[in-house]
Order: C-alpha cells, then structure tokens, then sequence
C-alpha cells in the first residue's frame, strides 16, 4: 500500500509562494502609507504580524501532517512485509505437509496404517476391516484391495505406493455362555473367545501377504499333565496363518500363493456366532503352494485354482513328502438384483482337516483324533491303511437385503475300519449347513437376523452332534462393534449308535443340549 505525501507537499509549496506573494504585494504600499500616514503604522505591522503567525501556523500544521502520514506509511510497509513474510511461511509449511504425504503414500519411509483408506466410507459395523475378510480365496481378496488403495491414491494426486505399506487389522471378541450339556448339570462361563492381529503387506503392484497371530483359548488336554490347571496357564499364541501371493488381477487373472492358509476346500462362510458342521469337521489349513485364475478386477465369471501340500497323515508311515493336493472350481454372477458364487472343490485326504486331526475329547482312553495317539491306542499317531477322499459343494446367493449360504461336505469312500468306524463298519462322515440371514437397520444401527440348519452323518467319532437348530441376532451399537446373541439347539446321536477311531471308543451320552451365547466383538 502506498500513501500520498507528494499532494501534502504540494499544499505546502503552494503556501509558501502565497507568503512571499503576500508579503511582496504589501510591503511597497505599507511603505507609502508609513511616509503619508504616519499614524497607520503600527496598525500595519500587526496586521502583516498576524499574517505570518496564521501562515506560520499552517506551515506547522502541514509539517506535521507530513510527519503523521510518513510514520503511517512506514507502518502500513511493516504490515505488508509481516503479511508477507507469514504467508512464505505458511506456504513453506504447506509445502512440507504435502511433501510428507507424498513421501509416505509414494516412495519414502513405508507407513504403516491400521485401516487401508480405499475411497469409500467405512463400514459402521466394521465388515469392510482386513479382519473380517473371509478366509477362503482370501489372496484374491486382498489383490482386489491393494488395487482399491492404490486407486484411491492415484485419485487424489498421488502414485500409487512404490514402497510396502503395512496394514494392522484385529479383533477381540469376549463370550458369555449359559449350556445345557448332552449330559450333567448345567454350566456357565466367561471367556475371550478369539483374540487376533493380521499383520497385511502390501509390499509392491504384484506382491502381498499376511501374517496372522491368535490367540488359542483351547481348554486344558488331557495329555499335557494339567488336566486341572486353569485356562490362563495353558493359553498360548500362535501364527493362525501366514502366506505371500504373487498377481495383481488389474492386469493378469493368474496368480500364485505360498505359505500357511485355509485351502480352498470348502468356503464355509456364516453369519453365526457357532461355526458350521461342514467347517468343524472339514476344514483344512496347512502351509500350501497354490496356483490360481481369476476374473480381473471388477469383472464376474469363472474362477479355479489347484493346491498341494504335504499333509499329516500318511499311508502306512507319516508322511515324508508332499502327499496332498486339491482344487476349487466356482463361478461368480450377477443378474438383475441377485449376486452369486457357486463352486465345487475336491482334496485328496480329508483326513488332514482340523476337525479330524483333533476332535475336542480330552479322555485319554477315546479317540482324540490322528493327530493324537492315546494311552492304549495301537498302531502310530498320523498312520492310515487307505486315503480317503473327499468334496464339497457351496453356493451363496445375496437379493438385496438377503443371504443365503448352502454347503455340504462328505468322505467320497469309507476310512478303513481300524481307522475311524461308524456302527460296526468304516465310517463315510459327511455335513451340510444352510442359513439365511436378512440384513436390516434397528433404528441407525445395522443388524441381522440369521437362521440356519446343520445336519452330519457318520461323524460319531469326530464328536459331532447329528442334528443342530440355530439363530443369530446381531447388531452393531457403537462404530467398529457387534454384538450377537445365539440360540443353538442340538441333538446327538443314537444312544444305539457307536462309533471308535485308531480302535478307541467314542462315547457322548445325552441326546439334547442347548447353548445361548452373548458375544461382543471389538475390530480395527
């Protein structure tokens, strides 16, 4: 900003000129009064007197008026220099946040975050967190969100990361459970029922991978020594999973898996707060080489992939080398309002899944599972006399609002007898689960109500139930929360029937139980 001084001392100027003008003008004919008039002269000289006091005193009041607007002038410099020196400054800071960002999203230091920002409000009831994925084909779940977040970026301005960006996702979930049991009183208990950190890497365009640590809340064995020890001793952390995948499915629909994973066996997907049979007796998860084709991303259509792993059981000795393999085959579709997977996969030995590895009996004098050789057991723990196949089949239907998740598993031919036997002959297990749940908002909250069936055959040895009658409700009151409350209802087998593994009994009195737990679940 700048001030006129120039006009001020324009004014003075001409005030001076005025003066002398004045002065000029009247001095000859004051002279000339004085030599006629005598008397006239001391009224003269104090007229010409008061003259140059009243031009004296606006000469002053000019001087001062300079002085005045002088030290504005400075000050408005000031102003206008302070102005901009704050904004160099302010512009300089924003420069050095932009550069942090852009040093942390593109090629600098690897942040590491506990929510991938993909673009999209987040879920209230935290269903869209890495934790909550679900576990089958989940490597090409987390290809389509590394390219989510990189497009996310690119979208405001940025490359997409060149450096790995670490992504922290977990859960606690803490159960209150009131049970009728098959046999004796009833029971009741507090425990936290599953505790997890995934740790997910998003190392480059073509590389990912995850690493899981859980919380095992397992009851006390029977063939650790502390059959009386409290839960809290023998409580313990391991890696639930762990796998790197090579593929990025923007640009090419094969891709390779290495590492600790659930096989894509079976996809067992459920909204309950209980697994399904089909999961508890059949699921599979080993350290595992897969090799897979999917749709590029945001496209529908088919999908396979084929696995080998060394198992656990072996046929006449344990296992020496790789002895397992399988594959999955589906197909993903959308018409109008209904959107859909359907597939089928196949495994070389069921005998290898979690549920028949370790069936929950503690007693050392039944049958554990072959991952168990029990006081009295003959023969050797993870031995077999034959292979024993096995398939599944599952589809998952969402109509808006609604789900649908229907799946059956069964052993393609009988376990030798010797190995697991069902009424006298060798046992051929099998399981199915159905649910439907209906999706729906409690005031602001979202909810769901599910309902589901299960249903196994010759599972006597696996200490299944035969029959189970099931419902879920849950809700999500604050943001990243759920909170469900089940009812389950199950009924056993037949007091004629009997069943035995590695030649060991299994017995489960009772033939009605009822279960209502309340879960409440916390995930970032």
């Amino acid at each position: 900003m700048k001030i006129g001084i120039q006009p001020a001392l324009s004014t003075l100027s001409i005030a001076l000129l005025s003066l002398s003008s004045v002065v000029y003008a009247e001095s000859p004919q004051a002279s000339n009064a004085a030599l006629s008039e005598n008397q006239n002269m001391p009224a003269l000289i104090s007229k010409i007197n008061q003259q140059i006091s009243a031009q004296e005193k606006t000469i002053a009041e000019l001087k001062a008026e300079v002085r005045s607007l002088k030290a504005a002038q400075k000050n408005t410099q000031q102003l206008v220099h302070n102005a901009e020196k704050k904004s160099t400054a302010a512009a300089h800071s924003a420069g050095k946040t932009k550069a942090l960002e852009t040093r942390l999203i593109e090629n600098g230091t690897s942040p590491v975050i506990t929510s991938a920002y993909l673009g999209v409000p987040p879920s209230w009831d935290a269903s869209d967190l890495y934790i909550n994925l679900p576990t089958h084909n989940e490597d090409t779940l987390l290809m389509q969100r590394d390219y989510q977040m990189d497009q996310a970026a690119i979208k405001r301005g940025y490359e997409a990361p060149t450096s790995p960006v670490l992504v922290l996702s977990g859960k606690i979930e803490a159960q209150a459970l009131q049970s009728k049991p098959f046999s004796g009183s009833q029971q009741s208990n507090l425990s936290v029922s599953s505790a997890e950190v995934d740790f997910v890497a998003h190392v480059s365009k073509w590389v990912n991978g995850i690493l899981g640590i859980s919380y095992d809340n397992s009851a006390p064995n029977a063939n650790n020594g502390k059959t009386n020890a409290a839960l809290i001793s023998n409580s313990r952390t391991y890696v639930s999973q762990g796998f790197m995948t090579i593929g990025n499915l923007s640009e090419l629909p094969v891709y390779a898996t290495l590492g600790l994973r659930t096989v894509p066996y079976g996809h067992y997907s459920s909204y309950m707060v209980s697994d399904p049979y089909t999961k508890n007796l059949f699921r599979i998860k080993d350290p595992a080489l897969l090799i897979g084709w999917h749709p590029m991303i945001d496209q529908l259509g088919p999908y396979a992939s084929a696995f080998l792993f060394k198992g656990d059981t072996g046929v006449g000795s344990t296992p020496s080398k790789v002895n397992n393999y399988g594959a999955d085959l589906g197909y993903l579709f959308k018409a109008n309002q209904v959107k859909g997977d359907v597939g089928i996969s196949g495994i070389a030995n069921v005998a290898d899944s979690l549920g028949m590895q370790a069936n929950g009996i503690s007693a050392s004098n039944q049958f554990q599972g072959f991952g168990y050789l029990p006081t009295g057991a003959s023969g050797t723990a993870e031995v077999l006399n034959h292979r024993v196949p096995g398939i599944n089949v599952h589809t998952e239907f969402d109509i808006n609002q609604y789900t649908i998740y229907a799946e059956a598993n069964m052993a393609t031919t009988h376990f030798a007898k010797q190995d697991m036997s069902y009424n006298g002959r060798g046992a051929k297990p099998a399981a199915a689960h159905i649910e439907g749940v209906y999706n729906f908002n409690l005031g602001n909250y979202p909810s769901f109500l599910a309902l589901g069936f299960d249903e196994s055959w010759q599972a006597l040895a696996l200490a299944s139930p035969k029959t189970r009658y099931i419902t879920t409700f849950g809700t999500s009151l604050f943001k990243n929360t759920v909170e469900d409350l089940e009812f389950k209802h199950e009924l056993n087998y037949s007091a004629s029937d009997t069943a035995s593994g590695q030649n060991l009994s299994v017995i489960l009195p009772g033939h009605v139980s009822n279960t209502v737990t309340a879960q409440v679940g916390y995930y970032f």
